[in-house]
């Protein structure tokens, strides 16, 4: 997704320079965008999302909050129409072509450790927003998927369930692209640590910027950074998910402004959509 930048130089300074006087560990990394090699038993929350059979890499990521469902963002499974203007599914997911590989630390499935989820159902928020191709508003969805997450390295984060402006330090993984401007999406898991703006200064850094902090998260890493591909990727603080990837810079620049969608504020719509959703399907 694209930024509309009016401030960049407002916002570079303010997530260096936080990132900087934070007391984190310095990555023998580069400059790169993808960040460490990870370990699916390190991250055992994490799924893919991709095309059954036939793909071998991600379009976006999630995360494993019940035995039979996939946490991510909206955006991961809708589209505007550009005829309509109106929100509509992926057509993947319609045909049933869409899977959540989990358990599994090479999404390519080389290490024939993999376990296939085929999405049977998905929904997304009533008011998810998406103006010319960039998401404004409560970009979150849900994927149910037929087989249960039962496998050695597949198991349920839990949601952080309290809404706060406290500056932190938390980890995102997932296998999205791992050089900027080039369209290949990593094969092993990668993660990176990032800290979480207070929310003063994540509304000082949103001037000029579409978006409304309410209900969001701004996120930044001076060595790395999530990029095409990780959208829907958990943000985890003390093993709860906190945020839901959403929104990064064109080019996946490290040290810019990320935005995550806070948890928190859904976890209401999370939960009633699950039992809803588990209900009708016993009719």
């Amino acid at each position: 997704m694209k930024f509309l930048i009016t401030s960049f130089l407002t916002i570079c300074l303010l997530t260096l320079c936080h990132i900087r006087k934070s007391p984190a560990k310095k990555s023998n990394h580069s400059r790169v965008v993808d960040g460490h090699s990870g370990l699916i038993q390190d991250f055992p929350y994490m799924v893919g999302i991709m095309l059954h059979p036939s793909h071998k890499t991600v379009w976006c990521c999630g995360s494993i909050i019940a035995k039979h469902w996939v946490l991510t963002a909206g955006h991961c499974i809708v589209v505007n129409n550009s005829e309509t203007g109106k929100l509509q599914p992926l057509t993947y997911y319609v045909l049933k072509t869409v899977t959540a590989r989990g358990n599994t630390t090479f999404i390519s499935g080389k290490a024939q450790d993999f376990v296939d989820h085929l999405v049977i159902k998905f929904l997304y928020h009533d008011r998810l927003t998406i103006v010319e191709g960039e998401v404004i508003e409560n970009d979150i969805g849900l994927l149910r998927v037929k087989q249960s997450f039962d496998s050695l390295y597949e198991k349920v984060i839990n949601l952080e369930e309290q809404s706060h402006g406290l500056v932190q330090e938390g980890v995102q993984a997932g296998w999205g692209w791992i050089f900027p401007n080039i369209p290949v999406g990593a094969d092993e898991l990668r993660y990176h640590h990032v800290y979480i703006l207070s929310r003063e200064k994540c509304i000082l850094a949103a001037m000029g910027l579409r978006f409304d902090v309410r209900n969001k998260l701004c996120v930044s890493s001076f060595e790395s950074t999530a990029c095409k591909g990780d959208s829907g990727s958990p943000l985890v603080v003390k093993n709860l998910q906190v945020g839901i990837m959403s929104a990064i810079f064109e080019g996946c620049p490290p040290g810019r402004l990320n935005v995550y969608v806070e948890v928190a504020p859904y976890v209401d719509w999370i939960k009633g959509s699950m039992r809803e959703r588990s209900h009708r399907s016993k009719e």
